[in-house]
């Protein structure tokens, strides 16, 4: 059964990405505006001057859970209840990485929680360097998953 990002889940994400209703850079200098949406997200272009409505950001977000982050998940974790569905897509969003992410192939396998954390916790890092706001975002997470 395919998945869709939960109310909570849709809430947690724009808690944990901030909705910022102008076009800036991200830490790692992309083009950034909304709940975190770059180019990336298939959905918008953000660029300099940029301004959206909280409307526009909410629709927008939904849109590109839609097209490119819950067919991702779904496919990553197909046995996964809503909560850890939403804490897939928490981190999908925010790393791009659902598919490439060793602690996804040891949660399919039912590993064990210190395993599966230990490896979710290395995931706190941008531009190569710890972000201690990754870090407690990836703590968060874990406690939803």
């Amino acid at each position: 059964m395919a998945r869709q990002t939960s109310d909570i889940g849709i809430e947690t994400l724009e808690f944990e990405e901030g909705v910022v209703l102008r076009a800036y850079r991200d830490l790692v200098g992309k083009w950034t505006i909304g709940a975190g949406l770059t180019a990336a997200s298939g959905v918008v272009t953000p660029k300099a001057g940029m301004v959206i409505t909280a409307k526009q950001s909410k629709a927008l977000t939904k849109e590109a859970l839609r097209l490119n982050y819950e067919p991702a998940v779904n496919a990553a974790m197909q046995e996964a209840t809503q909560h850890e569905f939403d804490a897939g897509i928490s981190f999908h969003w925010n790393t791009g990485a659902i598919n490439r992410a060793s602690w996804v192939k040891l949660w399919a396998k039912d590993a064990s929680r210190a395993l599966i954390s230990a490896k979710y916790r290395l995931w706190n890092k941008a531009g190569g360097k710890t972000v201690k706001g990754l870090a407690d975002r990836r703590e968060r997470e874990l406690k939803i998953l």
